[in-house]
């Protein structure tokens, strides 16, 4: 999901990623009727204009610094940048197993007051698995605050504007020239009181 929903950023018009007996896997327990679960693939004949491997395993994880999702640099150089609001959501990080990382990694920690950390589970079905399994507590012990579940948040929509206002376990004032760590890169979407510097991560 994360890999076909931000080529777009990359100006690809259609990205898809062949389902496996993984995919399967976790849609076993997710549909109603397990029937209407039809895989499509490519005709074992298919010929394609050009092939690149690419080995996952070598790859440097790598940030997109503002304000162009080309901009970008590996991880490491960033790292130590002082942010003023994170985003743990969307459609590239708010599936289940993404929630569960986090809340692993701030489990008995506290995000700096500094700093706002926004949590949008990716669906209603993640979110309420969340809250069954005690993760999106953990995240709000932590002093993260939860939106509505689904997508939005990245364009600058909903709670996502630095101007507006919440009600969480810690309120916390966010500047408009601060630093975020977010999944996109959408600025032409913000109206330009609000912009803030954005890293994607």
């Amino acid at each position: 999901m994360t890999m076909t929903n931000l080529a777009m950023e990359m100006g690809v018009k259609c990205a898809f990623v062949p389902p496996d007996e993984k995919t399967a896997q976790y849609l076993e327990s997710r549909l109603e009727d397990k029937s209407r679960y039809q895989p499509v693939l490519a005709d074992a004949d298919a010929v394609y204009a050009r092939e690149i491997d690419v080995d996952l395993s070598t790859l440097e994880p790598m940030v997109a610094c503002p304000h162009e999702v080309e901009n970008t640099k590996p991880i490491g150089e960033v790292t130590g940048t002082r942010i003023d609001q994170a985003h743990l959501g969307s459609c590239a990080n708010a599936k289940y197993e993404d929630l569960v990382v986090a809340a692993g990694i701030l489990k008995g920690r506290h995000v700096d007051p500094r700093v706002r950390l926004i949590v949008t589970p990716g669906s209603k079905q993640i979110m309420l698995e969340a809250m069954k399994s005690g993760v999106l507590a953990t995240l709000l012990e932590a002093g993260g605050m939860v939106t509505n579940p689904g997508c939005g948040a990245c364009a600058e929509t909903e709670a996502r504007s630095p101007m507006a206002k919440f009600v969480s376990p810690r309120q916390t004032e966010i500047s408009s020239d601060g630093w975020e760590a977010v999944s996109h890169l959408f600025i032409c979407r913000v109206p330009l009181r609000w912009r803030l510097r954005r890293f994607a991560v």
